[in-house]
């Protein structure tokens, strides 16, 4: 797949050799890559499976059978790896130290855990970076084809250019794909792609043209075997996209793109960017918005108006973060209203009222063991619990409720009610303040995830009794910050 005189591209300068780690740093990262390679090795087992039984069923000869992986190498993980993918979102350190502490089980670990930045680069050799760092090398992946013994029975290696979108297209001719063009609403965008079948038939060379465009003004262009390519930094509104300088490769001679051709093929160059932009016209990107991340975190519109008052019933569906109420950084009363029949005794009904996020972070509103307890996690760094013995209840309605009381930035005291009267008082230190999940874990009432935060209980915890709705009335304007959230994507990139 790679020439045997392929030239390996030499390790970033933002990756830290091998030799210059601790001996603590070296048992983390190894530990990664382990689990990595074990879940691949899982993976490649189920695959097995699925192809062993096709094959026993005699189905095996007439199935497409497509393996491909998404863009590569992740540098997501930062520095150190991450243990919980939710906290660059909400501007939080992640140590080796601390993944150090629990390195034999990180191939089980819930949460989202990419590997750190030395370790996006590595998989990608003899290439350079990682999958999301630029239009270059690295979303260049292998894909494995069988379209049975008949369409190719010698089968082989082929070297054709194929874009993740020609997968839409599995047949020829292209109209064989019935893609509809119309629908009763309105007219559907054209189909791109086309089929990647002349790829497993035979090794004739493609002649593919491909654009790619990502974030503020990364731009490339593929075209018969040359790659024209731009890098344009993050957060960089001032420094104008006409002035990105280009570079081109050989991508059939220089498979790593180390060798820029833009000094020794002006006339080439020159014509493949301009290639670019009638491309980018023709597929509706232009015009390319390089305005700093914050800013369009910021205008982005949300599903849901913001309003002051929400109110959820039991055990539906879980509600996304995007548009569930937002008590970051502002004053909110929850109040869950139940009913204690006549037989329940003195006793409280247990289970979760109302849960938003997860064992990555988020907080539980939930009565267990006797007490009515709120219980804040900060992205697994740390957690803040207040809890109270429930006064015995008599049979009939009753609110349960918490009050959130803003003390300054990201910080808090709450008060824990039962039919209006105080029963127990806490603090939380530090609050979250951008993102509860990116796993969509969501928000739920009268249960819990599987995963929950808190170690009170074990999901669905569902609430035993009957409960009728909690209420969430919040004060002031939704918190979102920007700046927050644009430094935690430029960091995944």
């Amino acid at each position: 797949m790679i020439p045997a005189d392929c030239t390996p591209a030499p390790r970033p300068d933002w990756v830290p050799a091998w030799d210059d780690l601790s001996p603590r740093a070296r048992a983390v990262y190894a530990r990664y890559m382990e689990a990595f390679a074990a879940f691949l090795s899982h993976t490649d087992e189920q695959i097995g499976r699925l192809v062993a039984h096709l094959d026993e069923r005699g189905e095996l000869e007439r199935t497409l059978v497509v393996v491909c992986s998404d863009n590569g190498a992740s540098s997501e993980g930062g520095p150190t790896g991450s243990l919980n993918d939710n906290r660059p979102w909400n501007l939080l350190g992640r140590t080796v130290g601390e993944a150090l502490a629990t390195p034999s089980t990180r191939s089980a670990d819930p949460g989202a855990t990419p590997t750190t930045r030395g370790a996006g680069p590595s998989p990608a050799t003899p290439r350079s970076a990682a999958g999301s760092a630029r239009c270059t090398t690295a979303p260049r992946r292998p894909m494995i084809d069988y379209a049975g013994r008949a369409t190719s029975p010698t089968g082989g290696v082929r070297h054709q250019f194929t874009h993740a979108i020609d997968g839409q297209r599995p047949s020829s001719p292209p109209a064989a794909s019935g893609h509809p063009t119309t629908s009763t609403a309105c007219t559907s965008a054209a189909l791109d792609g086309v089929s990647f079948l002349a790829a497993v038939e035979d090794f004739t060379p493609s002649t593919a043209t491909q654009y790619f465009e990502m974030f503020t003004g990364c731009c490339a262009l593929y075209h018969d075997g040359y790659k024209a390519v731009t890098f344009h930094e993050l957060q960089d509104a001032a420094h104008p996209l006409a002035e990105d300088r280009w570079e081109l490769y050989d991508l059939r001679t220089d498979p790593t793109e180390l060798v820029d051709l833009a000094a020794d093929e002006p006339e080439r160059l020159a014509a493949m960017v301009e290639r670019f932009w009638v491309e980018a016209e023709a597929n509706g990107v232009l015009p390319l918005d390089q305005r700093a991340f914050s800013d369009l975190v910021a205008e982005r519109p949300r599903g849901v108006a913001p309003r002051q008052r929400y109110e959820y019933r039991p055990h539906t569906a879980p509600v996304p973060e995007d548009v569930a109420v937002n008590v970051r950084n502002r004053r909110h009363v929850v109040t869950a209203t139940v009913e204690v029949g006549a037989t329940d005794g003195a006793a409280a009904p247990q289970g979760a009222l109302l849960v938003q996020g997860s064992v990555l972070g988020g907080w539980s509103f939930h009565v267990a063991g006797g007490e009515l307890v709120y219980e804040h996690d900060l992205c697994g760094l740390e957690r803040h619990r207040v809890a109270a013995p429930v006064p015995p209840l008599a049979p009939g309605v009753h609110e349960l409720a918490f009050t959130y009381e803003p003390t300054g930035d990201h910080a808090g005291a709450v008060e824990l009610r039962v039919d209006g009267a105080v029963i127990g008082e806490g603090a939380v230190e530090r609050f979250t303040p951008t993102r509860f999940s990116l796993t969509g874990a969501g928000l739920r009432c009268g249960e819990a995830p599987a995963l929950a935060p808190s170690d009170d209980y074990v999901g669905p915890f569902r609430w035993s009794g009957t409960l009728d709705r909690v209420v969430v009335e919040v004060t002031g304007d939704p918190y979102l910050d920007p700046i927050a959230e644009a430094i935690a994507a430029a960091e995944r990139q």
